[in-house]
């Protein structure tokens, strides 16, 4: 190796060693754009999606053209039914607010469910169950087939006919047990049910369509009935007419109250 590529040789690794230095005042501008840099995308970003948001909120972007209305209204008018949609159709698709259509629907009397959906791209779904009027709640309400209350704006001659049942708080479905239960041992008698009670003390009181009155007490109250329909056709049928109340709440037996002698009482013992 000759004197020259050694000395080149030296060179390349004084070189190598040497680290150059960036300035300091280089390095912060450097930061400072990337910085700038990112916040004007994300500012831009940010501004895109807000026009985008405004865009799509406009009814004239994304109009709601069709409304599907399912369902069989016999006490709820369609016409009503399409106003309360009609108040919320104008804000569009995108910007519809589902729920309160579903609010406003349920609220309507007679209306017992509501489903509300949104079908892509321009329609909207609403299907609607009516309530079914079963018996008498008290005065003014009604329940439906599965002891649910609510309360018409009014009752008709019509719906003023149905049995009337009357208990305690939150005892509806229990209620309404009853009274099919009742109703179906009575059934081969031929009566029926007008008023059906359950009193604070939880003491049961029988209305029936012939003009008479069982008292059934708190315990028991199905079996009671039943000893009422075991011997009503033997001893009680052919004087029906006079019968103002039938109190079964003894062990066995039951007392008889005579409509045109309110002091004169049967009682039968040894036949429950």
């Amino acid at each position: 190796m000759s004197a020259s590529d050694g000395k080149k040789f030296m060179w390349r690794r004084e070189r190598k060693k040497t680290n150059r230095k960036i300035p300091e005042a280089s390095t912060q501008r450097h930061i400072d754009a990337r910085q700038l840099i990112v916040g004007l995308v994300a500012a831009l970003l940010l501004a895109a999606v807000a026009w985008a948001g405004m865009r799509l909120a406009d009814p004239r972007t994304m109009p709601l053209t069709t409304v599907h209305v399912d369902g069989e209204f016999h006490r709820v008018p369609a016409a009503q039914v399409r106003a309360v949609v009609a108040e919320h159709t104008q804000s569009g698709f995108l910007a519809l607010d589902v729920d309160a259509v579903y609010a406003d629907l349920l609220a309507l009397p007679w209306v017992r469910s509501v489903s509300v959906r949104r079908v892509w791209p321009d329609a909207l779904h609403v299907a609607l169950t009516e309530n079914s009027a079963f018996v008498r709640w008290g005065e003014s309400a009604l329940l439906n087939d599965y002891g649910e209350p609510f309360a018409p704006l009014q009752l008709s001659d019509a719906l003023r006919q149905l049995p009337r049942i009357e208990g305690p708080d939150n005892s509806e479905l229990q209620m309404v047990e009853s009274y099919r239960k009742m109703t179906q041992l009575l059934a081969p008698l031929a009566l029926k049910i007008v008023r059906l009670v359950q009193d604070a003390r939880r003491s049961w009181r029988v209305e029936l369509n012939n003009g008479i009155t069982l008292m059934l007490g708190r315990l028991d109250s199905e079996q009671r009935v039943q000893r009422f329909v075991r011997f009503y056709p033997q001893v009680l049928a052919r004087r029906a007419v006079r019968i103002e109340r039938i109190d079964l709440r003894y062990s066995s037996g039951f007392s008889v109250r005579w409509s045109d002698s309110a002091d004169q009482e049967l009682l039968l013992n040894g036949i429950g």
